[in-house]
């Protein structure tokens, strides 16, 4: 049985939040890659994108997944971790791009700051778009450097921390 969490709105507006399953794979490849695009990059940028941010029906076997529904079932929101090297990784946090600044990204990561210590984990490292950066940080992460892009060894990406051991510090992260 998939356990559905009420994460905002009231009647046929309620979101609902759920473990992923590996036969939502395609839809949250898809709901990446136009949250993505909704920063204005190029169609060349997005095609090279597509290569790196296909998720596969084993990545939501293998690591956390969760999704935000909207009231009549579609898909608003996602994130999802990856352990690497005994790091947890945020590798996706993305929104529909009709639903953005509605408070779903920030009840996603609420919910995987949850999760993040329930595994047991200090804290989690997230690889952010340079546009996205902005929200981490309101968030309560804390810029732990760059590093390379898949797409190109030129292209940096903010490396951001989320520390879980001094959640009482940042009062939105409860």
């Amino acid at each position: 049985m998939t356990r559905l969490t009420v994460i905002s709105g009231s009647g046929t507006d309620n979101r609902r939040l759920r473990p992923a399953r590996p036969g939502d794979a395609a839809a949250l490849t898809d709901l990446a890659l136009l949250s993505k695009a909704s920063w204005g990059y190029d169609a060349a940028f997005m095609a090279r994108c597509r290569k790196v941010m296909t998720i596969s029906p084993e990545d939501i076997r293998r690591h956390p997944y969760y999704l935000a529904e909207d009231g009549q079932g579609r898909l608003a929101g996602f994130y999802g971790f990856a352990v690497i090297d005994g790091l947890l990784n945020l590798d996706w946090l993305f929104v529909a791009p009709e639903q953005q600044r509605r408070g779903i990204g920030t009840h996603l990561f609420h919910h995987a700051i949850t999760l993040a210590r329930g595994l047991g984990f200090a804290y989690f490292q997230i690889t952010s778009d340079p546009h996205a950066e902005v929200f981490y940080r309101r968030q309560g992460a804390t810029v732990a450097g760059a590093v390379p892009s898949d797409l190109s060894p030129a292209r940096y990406l903010p490396l951001l921390r989320f520390d879980l051991t001094e959640l009482a510090g940042h009062p939105q992260a409860r």
